[in-house]
């Protein structure tokens, strides 16, 4: 290790904080509206230049390759921290988490460096402010972490925590004495902790594209499942969803409800206020349907004004009187506005193969019954469905 030549260390390492940096900027580019990336190219630019500075020691005045150096560092730094918390939709205060912590490093490197030169004092220094600085990264990740934690979340985790330990190693190794040779001439130690750094920095980029990316795939994945008027799930994501509850409701024997909505005299609506009025309407029956079911129910646009709820764990008189909170709902929302009623048609959920195709064809034979009734009802498919306790009926 002793034979690594520090100087070109360096260079590998403003390398690879440029291509970091460039890589970091396309995305930024190409996905604007991702918060995170812009600020995590800022840091790695910071890094290179910290880095040709700090390689440029002695050929440069020292001002620029210790103090500017070491405090574009900690500016970094905290510019990462900065980009985290926006991307995982945090408060971020740039004074605190940049600003403060580069000034104070500024004056701590000044007061070490022009009585004399004391290098090693200035290693423990920027160990502990970095290493402080990546503490509380991973601290943050921790705390504010989501119900479910990815597996590039784990491994970010894993990289921050050796890079915190790899500067604690390297407070407590330091020799306290002001008789160390020059920085380029030190020994193999500070050419292995550089190597080290180098593939936790490689580790930390690819955590941090990978966070991206994984962003991007939910988003795909969510905007796939969605009508995009109403944001509700879309006929092929409803089934999908659907047939993992109705798993769920057998293996636990419990009743699963279904119902179809149709609003009344959508083509009248149509006709008259054009497809913006219609538009308006389907988002007023969207709304109603966030706000009185519960967070666990599904609801779904199933085709043009046809809408789907399942109450997963839910019996027919429950279910009953939810369809009829719905029916008043839209009722008295039509008195105000341009909007129009609803029917609905109810079912219990069958037993046995196909059990979610002949419930929606039974919804829909009591919808039908429920237009041809009058509108603005609720009807309940009349016929037994084999399989069905009764106490669930």
């Amino acid at each position: 290790m002793s034979a690594l030549d520090l100087r070109t260390l360096f260079v590998a390492a403003i390398s690879l904080a440029a291509l970091a940096a460039g890589a970091f900027w396309l995305t930024h580019k190409r996905y604007p509206s991702t918060p995170g990336p812009g600020e995590w190219a800022g840091a790695h630019l910071l890094f290179a230049i910290a880095s040709l500075l700090a390689a440029l020691r002695g050929h440069v005045w020292d001002g620029f390759s210790i103090v500017l150096a070491n405090s574009c560092w900690v500016f970094a730094y905290g510019l990462l921290a900065y980009g985290l918390r926006r991307f995982r939709g945090l408060p971020a205060n740039a004074t605190l988490l940049m600003t403060l912590p580069t000034a104070l490093t500024a004056v701590a490197l000044l007061l070490l460096w022009l009585p004399q030169d004391l290098l090693n004092l200035r290693s423990v220094l920027m160990s502990l402010v970095l290493g402080g600085q990546q503490t509380f990264i991973l601290y943050d990740l921790r705390r504010s972490r989501p119900a479910v934690r990815t597996t590039t979340e784990t491994v970010l985790g894993a990289v921050l925590l050796c890079s915190v330990l790899s500067h604690a190693g390297r407070i407590l190794v330091t020799p306290w004495d002001t008789t160390a040779p020059p920085f380029f001439a030190q020994g193999g130690l500070t050419s292995a902790l550089m190597l080290w750094s180098m593939l936790l920095t490689c580790g930390l980029i690819l955590c941090l594209l990978t966070l991206v990316t994984d962003r991007l795939q939910a988003d795909l994945s969510r905007l796939a499942a969605r009508d995009p008027l109403t944001h509700l799930l879309n006929r092929r994501a409803f089934r999908a969803e659907a047939e993992r509850e109705i798993s769920d409701a057998v293996r636990n024997k419990l009743p699963v409800t279904l119902m179809m909505l149709d609003l009344d005299h959508f083509k009248a609506l149509n006709d008259r206020y054009g497809h913006q009025g219609g538009d308006e309407a389907l988002l007023r029956l969207a709304r109603i349907l966030k706000s009185e079911l519960r967070q666990h129910d599904l609801a779904a646009r199933y085709g043009g004004e046809e809408f789907c709820v399942m109450l997963p764990g839910t019996g027919l008189a429950p279910a009953r009187e939810v369809a009829e909170r719905l029916r008043r709902a839209c009722e008295e929302e039509s008195r105000h506005t341009r909007g129009t009623t609803v029917s609905i048609g109810l079912t219990l959920l069958p037993s046995g193969p196909e059990s979610l195709n002949r419930a929606l064809k039974a919804a829909d034979q009591a919808l039908y019954e429920a237009k041809r009734n009058g509108r603005n009802r609720v009807e309940v498919h009349s016929e037994p469905i084999a399989g069905i306790p009764a106490s669930h009926a």
